[in-house]
This record gives structure tokens, sequence and C-alpha cells, in this order.
């Protein structure tokens, strides 16, 4: 049985960065402790956090691993950075900023098998769902995509803890993830994770296609874009809670 936990913290309090370290090229590892000593927050698999870094920015980033005394998250320098990712590599041990959550939008559901696919810095929310469903005995698989090994934070991490259960393809080397491949015979009572950049959401989308519903699930970098289809109208919504009804304007 895996448990999912009671995310859904919205606690804020201030951490201090125990240890950096570069796991990658461009991906830089944090460990975050608490400054008041006070125990951390439980998180589930596939749980997230806020990063405040000052003037305004907040970013998002999946915690990979950690206990009640360290979370530990892994950032991806982006070259277009809007602040966030080069505020984090410019942090260094004894910094303190401030964070919020956990919160967890992308669960780990309970199955007998599971399929993860991860493409670069989107291996880190399926770090913690590889431990939690190995130690649950489920049949499980990571297909680990990124552009060159040298790229690919934990690759031989991953490879050494669950020999066997882990593929690693650099794309320098045999190109893109073989998805027709690897998902073209849907399999009973197994569930697909998949995170990474948007093209590689839409093609395990599309190459899933035929699977039973609800057997996919997929975590974004960021929301995606929506085809309008028409000017945007008014709406109504009713709160669940307490029967209220809304009006939405159109912007």
């Amino acid at each position: 049985m895996i448990g999912t936990g009671n995310d859904g913290h919205d606690e804020r309090f201030e951490v201090s960065v125990a240890a950096h370290r570069i796991v990658a090229e461009a991906v830089v590892e944090l460990s975050l402790e608490r400054v008041d000593g006070i125990t951390l927050p439980y998180f589930s698999p596939g749980s997230h956090i806020d990063l405040e870094f000052g003037n305004g920015i907040v970013r998002q980033y999946s915690l990979l691993g950690g206990n009640d005394r360290i979370w530990r998250v892994a950032i991806l320098r982006e070259p277009q950075s809007r602040g966030g990712s080069e505020a984090a590599h410019q942090l260094k041990t004894g910094n303190r900023l401030y964070v919020r959550g956990p919160r967890n939008h992308f669960a780990l559901k309970n199955a007998p098998g599971y399929i993860f696919i991860a493409g670069g810095i989107g291996i880190t929310p399926l770090m913690p769902m590889m431990a939690a469903s190995e130690t649950a005995g489920a049949h499980v698989h990571l297909h680990y995509g990124g552009r060159r090994a040298g790229s690919m934070a934990y690759a031989d991490v991953l490879a050494s803890a669950y020999p066997g259960k882990v593929t690693i393809y650099p794309q320098d080397v045999g190109g893109l993830l073989p998805l027709d491949a690897l998902v073209c015979n849907p399999k009973p009572e197994t569930l697909i994770y998949c995170c990474g950049p948007e093209p590689l959401l839409q093609a395990v989308e599309a190459a899933t296609a035929h699977w039973p519903a609800d057997s996919l699930k997929v975590e974004r970098f960021s929301p995606r874009e929506i085809e309008m289809d028409g000017p945007d109208k008014p709406i109504e919504v009713v709160l669940a809670s307490s029967g209220l009804t809304v009006q939405v304007g159109p912007d």
C-alpha cells in the first residue's frame, strides 16, 4: 500500500541551505533544513514546495527526497531564466530563504504496476515515486531521457539502486525516447507517470491515447496553453461547500 499522505500544508517558514552540490550539468541539489529546528512537515511522492528567493520571485520545485529534518530539491539553471533558477544556483551553504508547503497535485495512486517516464529535470518527482513503489512491491520501470548523459541528474544513482528497472536514453547517443515501443501495448492495472518538457508530455499523451482512461498522470513545468475558441464570456460558479453562486467576469 502506497500512502499518499496528508499533503496540503500552506505553512510558510524559514529554511537554511544545509548543503548544495552540482549533480549534473547546470543542475544544483539543495538540502534545506528549518531554521527554528522544528520537524519538517510530512510529504508524499509527487509533492512540491514554493521557494521564495526575494524580490517577489517565487518558484515551485518537486521534493526529490528527504526526511523530517532535511528536504532535497534539484534545480536546473534555465538559459532563459526569469530569475528563479539563477537565484537558486547562487545560493550557498548557510543562506536562508522562505518556503511554503508541501502540496501535492501529482500524487502516486496505488497500482500493481507503474511505468515512469522522465525527461531531464522531470526526474525529480519520480524519484520518491520509484522508492515508494519499490517498497510496496509493485512492478516498476523507469525510462529516463535527456539531451546527453552529463545533463541527466541521478542517472547512475538510479540505475544502481534499481538494477534492471531503469533504462537511460541520452538523446545524443540513441535519439528520443522510443515511446511507441515503450507504451504500444496497454498493460492492465498499470499507471504511467510522466514529467518533463512539454514536447515529451504531448508525445506521451498521443502515444497512450489507446490506454484505459486515467492511466496517464503528467506534471507540467508550466501551465498548458489553452487555445481560444472564441471571446471570453462571463461564467457562473456554484461553490459546492456553501451553495453560494458567484459571477465570474470575462477578465
